[in-house]
């Protein structure tokens, strides 16, 4: 589904590019411009969406819907579906404003064949305790899911007070879309007509610039010298389930000193931990193995050893 505002005009109001451009005052040849792709200014785009009797600031959306009402009642649904989410992390972007991220979602998903209602499911039936899910219903809870564990995410971990490293928040925020739409479950995908093959090019082509973005941003924060503060690439390498229970267990956690080391600190210190928990384990078997007499002799050794010595064995 790819929305062309000037072919849109065209047909609805049943003119051609000559009158077109007569109505708005410019060349044939501008007209033809616009509709092979170049940017249509602000103020001209404003006049094709009156003259082709849509509203808002997004004409495609508009298209899609059809009537504003049917828009804000699909604005009704995304808010209660979102609620109903079984996940801990909830979209606040489909709660607080979904007018600016749903369109997206549904248009992405019409673009790749799903079969979307006409008309948005009547959120006072979706109150009901008798309604019954659609496929289209457990689809979008499915996204749900994974979406509000990759956007919390970014906007906890992302947050970077740096303005040549904000724009990398937005991005990589924008393809979440994509990339919990790569986790609903397959056969949902199917059942909604979803034209899986295309779809599976469209997640590698996404999740290749998700790497990509985040490769640039890591080198820009080495560049700015500003420390990790954790593996950034799990956005992408850990399935969104394993990234809300990273959020959970960090909402839960004690404030401590530790909460402000970088990353590689981080890892120093596990990694120093982890070697003192196995030299314990080490000597908790040597002991278990020794004979009596054995230790004996080694506790006579220790006891003569300088004080300096025997503090470096224990």
């Amino acid at each position: 589904m790819n929305f062309n505002l000037i072919e849109y005009v065209l047909k609805n109001n049943k003119i051609n590019q000559k009158e077109l451009a007569e109505k708005l005052d410019v060349s044939r040849a501008q007209i033809s411009k616009w509709k092979s792709g170049d940017s249509i200014p602000h103020d001209r785009e404003q006049e094709l969406i009156k003259l082709a009797g849509l509203f808002g600031f997004d004409p495609e959306w508009a298209a899609f819907v059809k009537t504003e009402d049917n828009g804000n009642d699909w604005l009704e649904y995304i808010r209660f579906m979102n609620d109903c989410s079984l996940g801990r992390s909830k979209a606040w972007q489909f709660d607080e404003s979904p007018e600016i991220y749903f369109p997206s979602v549904l248009l992405m998903l019409a673009k790749f064949s799903c079969s979307i209602p006409d008309k948005a499911p009547c959120a006072n039936e979706l109150k009901n305790e008798d309604y019954e899910y659609t496929k289209f219903d457990e689809l979008i809870i499915d996204f749900l899911e994974s979406y509000g564990p990759l956007s919390e995410w970014c906007s906890l971990y992302l947050a970077f007070d740096n303005d040549e490293l904000f724009e990398f928040q937005g991005e990589l925020e924008a393809c979440a879309v994509d990339l919990a739409l790569s986790y609903v479950k397959e056969e949902l995908l199917h059942e909604n007509g979803l034209n899986i093959s295309t779809l599976e090019q469209h997640f590698l082509s996404s999740k290749k610039y998700i790497r990509k973005t985040l490769s640039l941003m890591c080198r820009k924060m080495n560049k700015l010298k500003v420390p990790f503060e954790r593996d950034y690439f799990e956005y992408i390498n850990e399935h969104p389930f394993t990234i809300e229970d990273f959020l959970i267990e960090s909402s839960i956690s004690k404030k401590s000193v530790e909460s402000f080391f970088t990353y590689h600190e981080k890892l120093v210190l596990h990694e120093t931990r982890r070697q003192s928990e196995l030299l314990e384990e080490l000597h908790v078997k040597i002991d278990s193995l020794l004979s009596e007499g054995d230790k004996e002799y080694f506790s006579s050794v220790l006891e003569n050893c300088p004080p300096s010595a025997n503090k470096h064995q224990r």
